[in-house]
């Protein structure tokens, strides 16, 4: 199987509790996937630390244009992801932070950490909570799958979705 793996959200230098997530999922994922299996993973321009290395099984793809910024970043995500990954001929996409393609044609898995973004928006910045308020929802709509870190999320998510 060939995956890809969202990995823009990760830059240099940055650590948030999500980050670490993010990076931990991707190193497991390529560490405990089958030998045959083969990954793609998207990253900024300067590869963040900590991901696997490119190798025969993993390869790393940067964005034709500058993702470093929130508005380039959700941008490419949104609009040139799903191209990109069928020019990779992936099968499977990862979305490890939140959000994914809308219009994503292929089967996604989306992961969720929380739902501050929708229950508790004043912890998030104006310009996050917007992108989480619009995106979220239908990212949760379109996932083949979600992954979530606990039954709390899980449930906090089950509940959202009934309200």
């Amino acid at each position: 199987m060939h995956i890809g793996v969202n990995c823009l959200t990760l830059r240099q230098g940055e650590y948030s509790g999500v980050h670490v997530a993010v990076r931990g999922l991707v190193n497991a994922l390529v560490a405990g996937a089958r030998e045959e299996d083969r990954f793609t993973l998207y990253v900024q321009r300067s590869a963040p630390e900590g991901l696997p290395k490119p190798s025969e099984r993993v390869r790393h793809v940067r964005p034709v244009w500058p993702v470093g910024w929130r508005v380039g970043r959700i941008t490419y995500e949104q609009f040139r992801m799903n191209s990109r990954a069928f020019a990779d001929q992936i099968d499977l996409l990862h979305c490890p932070a939140y959000v994914m393609p809308v219009w994503f044609l292929k089967p996604a898995i989306l992961s969720v950490h929380d739902l501050f973004g929708l229950s508790m928006p004043q912890l998030c910045t104006a310009a996050n909570r917007s992108h989480l308020q619009r995106m979220l929802p239908r990212s949760l709509e379109r996932a083949a799958r979600v992954i979530v870190p606990s039954s709390w999320v899980r449930a906090e998510i089950m509940a959202w979705n009934q309200a």
